[in-house]
């Protein structure tokens, strides 16, 4: 509410060609290094589909779902996606292979699941060590 009891209506507004310049910036200043653009969260909700379009030219894209990287492959995304989240299930590690999407693996059931799939080829897995936030991820000990 504003001062005068109204709403406040808010709106964001996507520049598409700006993404595209920092994207274009960020590859520059890598070095010619590979870039992947996180589009989590329906691109943190600006449309990961739009965004995605928009970079098709991009490195590879990343997603927190198996879920989010499934809509992009539907929608006609063909770049490397890395699903950040990880499978969660052995069904979604299926989908992976599959859709032919990258994993990050972050914890112990991930690896069983590794273990009890008889036909992972295509398949590549992102290990995420904890550094040190104590969020997600193996500890280095281990």
């Amino acid at each position: 509410m504003n001062s005068h009891g109204g709403k406040r209506h808010s709106r964001a507004v996507i520049d598409l060609n700006a993404i595209r310049h920092n994207y274009a910036l960020l590859k520059q200043l890598a070095g010619g290094k590979r870039l992947i653009a996180v589009i989590k969260a329906d691109a943190y909700g600006h449309g990961a589909f739009q965004v995605a379009s928009a970079l098709a030219y991009a490195d590879a894209f990343a997603v927190a779902s198996v879920g989010e990287a499934v809509a992009l492959r539907e929608a006609g995304i063909q770049q490397k996606i890395l699903v950040l989240g990880g499978f969660i299930r052995f069904d979604e590690l299926k989908t992976c292979i599959d859709n032919k999407l990258d994993s990050v693996i972050h914890q112990f059931d991930h690896l069983q699941h590794l273990t009890n799939c008889n036909n992972l080829d295509g398949l590549q897995v992102w290990v995420k060590v904890d550094s040190g936030m104590g969020r997600l991820g193996y500890q280095p000990r281990r």
